[in-house]
C-alpha cells in the first residue's frame, strides 16, 4: 500500500497534492479514486516508470482526483480554485502573476476525452514545475 502512495505521490498525483489540505485528505482521495476507477498498482506502476504511455484509468484516476479537489469540473480546469489553491499554498516559490500565466496556458490543454484533458493539465503543471507542499 505504501508503494501505491509513493507512486501516486512521486508522480501521478504530484500536482493533485499540490492542491489537498492535509496529507490525511489527500490520501483519502487518492483511496477513493483508485476505488471508483478500479485501477491497480500495475497501471501506477507504468505512470511512473512511463508517463506518457499510461492507460485510459489512469487518466480517468488523475481526473477524479481533480474532480474531488474541485480543480475539475465538466472536462475543463476550474482556473479561479486552481489559483485560489496555489496562493495558499505554504510552498508557493513562484509569483502570483507567474502562476497563473501557467495555470491559465495548461488549462489550453485538450484532450480526446475528459479524462485525457485532466491528465494532459496535469502534466503540464508538472512539466512547469508547480511545486507545492502540504
Amino acid at each position: 500500500m505504501k508503494f501505491i502512495y509513493i507512486v501516486c505521490l512521486s508522480l501521478a498525483c504530484y500536482v493533485a497534492l499540490v492542491f489537498s489540505s492535509t496529507k490525511d485528505d489527500f490520501e483519502k482521495i487518492l483511496q477513493s479514486c483508485r476505488d471508483d476507477v478500479r485501477i491497480n498498482e500495475n497501471d501506477l506502476r507504468t505512470l511512473s516508470a512511463s508517463p506518457n504511455d499510461v492507460s485510459e484509468g489512469v487518466k480517468c484516476y488523475m481526473k477524479c482526483v481533480m474532480e474531488k479537489q474541485g480543480h475539475f469540473k465538466n472536462g475543463a480546469l476550474l482556473e479561479e480554485a486552481v489559483i485560489k489553491s496555489v496562493e495558499s499554498s505554504p510552498a508557493d516559490h513562484n509569483d502570483q502573476n507567474q502562476m497563473s500565466a501557467i495555470v491559465k496556458e495548461c488549462k489550453k490543454e485538450i484532450g480526446s476525452n475528459e479524462c485525457d484533458t485532466a491528465f494532459k493539465i496535469s502534466m503540464c503543471l508538472r512539466e512547469h514545475k508547480v511545486d507545492f507542499e502540504i
